[in-house]
Formats: C-alpha cells, structure tokens, sequence
C-alpha cells in the first residue's frame, strides 16, 4: 500500500491513518480490456469507498511483462475517482504508472486516495461489491506490504 508520502513533499505516512481507514466498501471493475473513465462513472461507488481494477496481469505474474506490459490509469480515469471521493484504489499490476515520473501515483495520492498494488485473484471479484480490508504494516514508511481481504 502507498501512502501520500511515498511521491508528495510532506505527505502522510501509512501510520497517520487510524485503522478505520483501511477497512471499506468496495466495488471491482472490469479493466481487462484497459481503463474507462465512463465505466468508473457509471459504476455504484459512494464517497469512501475502494475501487479495485482486475486488468488480468496477475495471470502472468511470473513472467517479464508482468512488470512492463500492463494497462494503467488515464487522466480521465483519474479524475472520475477523485469526483467520486474514493479511498483507495488497488490493481492486479506491478504499479498504477509506466511513466517514471509517477503521474498516476501523484495525482491519486496528492488527493489522498491510498494505492494498492500486487493484487492477485481479482477476477473473481470483478462486478462484485464487498467489504474490503486492507491492513498494511505500521511503519513510519511512505508504503508498506498490506494483507487485502474481500469480505462478502
């Protein structure tokens, strides 16, 4: 999980959070076939809520492209999210970026949207709403390893 900290000057770290931040409704959309701001749009999500992308990456994660060839967030998607007020966001890719200036990383966590990276087993919960629980470990870190539970 990546915390403001870990690209904004001054951000907050994971340990400034009460644990209540990390425990939400959450929905999972579709991204299989890449990102769309009118999906995110459309989709039932209410202020505070996670939303999680299955883009089907997990699939070959032990394989190079896992780390190089993937679908990430377009500004259009970006901005949806912050409209709807979500929480946190969580992929099935390495990273929400491509770029190595970290656009993606900066404008979600710069408006306090938490990212979760690495998840596995989407598929499964694509279309699906959920109680998500994400507990990272209280470091004084800008990220830290985080065990993520959907809980029905």
């Amino acid at each position: 999980m990546d915390a403001p900290m870990h690209m904004i000057d001054g951000g907050k770290q994971l340990k400034d959070y009460p644990v209540g931040r990390f425990i939400c409704d959450a929905i999972c959309i579709d991204a299989s076939s890449g990102f769309d701001a009118r999906a995110i749009g459309s989709a039932d999500i209410k202020p505070g809520m996670a939303v999680l992308f299955y883009t089907g990456a997990s699939e070959y994660f032990t394989e190079e492209k896992y780390w190089h060839k993937y679908h990430v967030l377009d500004q259009a998607s970006c901005e949806a999210l912050r409209e709807k007020r979500v929480s946190m966001i969580g992929v099935d890719t390495g990273s929400v970026d491509t770029e190595e200036d970290f656009p993606v990383h900066k404008v979600l966590l710069g408006t306090d949207i938490l990212i979760l990276e690495n998840l596995t087993n989407l598929k499964e919960l694509a279309g699906k709403t959920f109680e998500l629980i994400a507990l990272p470990l209280k470091l004084e870190k800008d990220a830290a390893p985080a065990r993520v539970i959907a809980r029905f």
